[in-house]
């Protein structure tokens, strides 16, 4: 009887088409994987008990391989291994410290800026999904959102004795209207314009446009989760831009690349991986130390609203692996926030699996 109801609720989980979960890529997949099968464990009611063996279905490639040699040294153990300790076990193989670390950094740093409520709102909904035992309650909820609000809604807000989001947000929408609105039909007043910025030399259109707060985290091997932040702010863009003003393109370019996947990465001490902002998009950035040129992914292109063009000379890409790879598509012009700086660079484009943007770290050094 237990076998034919475990092989019923099984069955009926796969009616729902749950994720498979192979342990690469982006590591934010690991929580939402999580969160969506919560979400059809809650709909067919599955007790506790079946919730892990249902889960680790699901696991396919590299995640599959770890679970099996995780139990394989702990004979015995399998069977009594509840939910919650499933989402532990693979939050903290595939959703490190560091990262969820970073996370709650940007979620404490978010601020309203020039964004509308419902923009902040929205980003303030994806940075709390992997934060939540900061937004636990209506009362957190409520207070974090309130404090990242523009001064002039956040000041009108704390009189109005909120006592939950919803009301919190339709409350900020309303007073932040009403501030827009006010500010396009008072005449603004003339400014003096401060005095023009010297050129920074470039090449290759990087140069330093201004500045943002770091959002960088480096994994793998790197002791220092900023080491390459505090990098970045110890190089002078000058400098930095000189190194490259030697490299003259002359027929088919070539180029080489450490790593073009989550498990190359891992086995180079070279690099570092982390979120990054490009044109404004939080994407997943891979640091190569031995990559010759910058390289983007046809699907971080789409998701950033870019095309590419083609380029005067094509690259020819050595990979570690002894494979070659040839491309003629270029993506001009990227906006990059990184270290405290604003940096316009340009990326050659080729497939890739795990990473959204490959940084090239010559220009650094």
């Amino acid at each position: 009887h237990q076998e034919l109801t475990q092989a019923t609720i099984v069955a009926h989980f796969r009616d729902y088409q749950p994720e498979k979960f192979s342990g690469q890529g982006d590591p934010r997949i690991v929580d939402e994987w999580v969160q969506g099968l919560e979400m059809i464990f809650e709909v067919m009611d599955c007790p506790d008990r079946y919730r892990t063996l249902c889960a680790q279905i699901q696991l396919t490639g590299d995640a599959r391989l770890w679970w099996n040699a995780y139990w394989s040294m702990r004979p015995g153990e399998k069977e009594g291994c509840t939910w919650d300790q499933f989402k532990e076990l693979i939050r903290e193989k595939y959703y490190p410290s560091y990262y969820r670390a970073d996370m709650e950094r940007q979620f404490l740093a978010l601020t309203q800026g020039t964004r509308s409520v419902d923009e902040y709102g929205r980003e303030f909904t994806r940075l709390g999904a992997f934060v939540p035992d900061l937004v636990g309650t209506e009362a957190k909820r409520a207070h974090h959102f309130t404090d990242g609000l523009r001064p002039a809604v956040r000041h009108n807000i704390v009189g109005h004795d909120v006592q939950t989001y919803a009301r919190t947000v339709a409350i900020a929408q309303e007073l932040d209207a009403s501030t827009r609105l006010e500010a396009i039909q008072t005449p603004a007043q003339p400014v003096a314009q401060p005095p023009a910025q010297p050129k920074l030399l470039h090449h290759r259109r990087i140069r330093r446009r201004g500045s943002s707060e770091p959002l960088l985290t480096t994994g793998g091997p790197v002791p220092d989760k900023y080491q390459f932040v505090q990098h970045v702010e110890n190089t002078t863009v000058e400098n930095a831009l000189w190194a490259r003003t030697s490299q003259q393109p002359c027929g088919r370019q070539q180029a080489r690349v450490f790593a073009i996947d989550q498990r190359e990465a891992d086995q180079h001490p070279g690099t570092m991986s982390g979120m990054i902002i490009l044109n404004d998009v939080h994407v997943y950035a891979l640091f190569d130390t031995g990559a010759t040129h910058s390289f983007i992914s046809r699907r971080c292109l789409e998701a950033i609203g870019v095309r590419s063009t083609i380029a005067v000379d094509p690259l020819e890409v050595s990979l570690a692996s002894g494979r070659k790879i040839v491309t003629d598509a270029e993506a001009t012009d990227l906006s990059l926030s990184i270290g405290g700086r604003i940096l316009i660079t340009d990326a050659y484009v080729i497939e890739m699996r795990d990473f959204d943007l490959i940084l090239s770290m010559d220009w650094l050094t």
